[in-house]
């Protein structure tokens, strides 16, 4: 997950039309960060 926090906007980079300037590797990892981290929050 920490390589989304590179971003300015770090879990909440568009990964979208707007985000077209990241690599499909990009948004892959963030879209995996996203999903680690809603995992983490409803297992509390």
């Amino acid at each position: 997950m920490d390589f989304a926090w590179e971003f300015t906007m770090g879990m909440d980079t568009l990964i979208g039309k707007a985000g077209m300037s990241l690599s499909e590797a990009q948004k892959e990892k963030i879209l995996k960060a996203r999903i680690l981290l809603a995992a983490t929050i409803s297992n509390e």
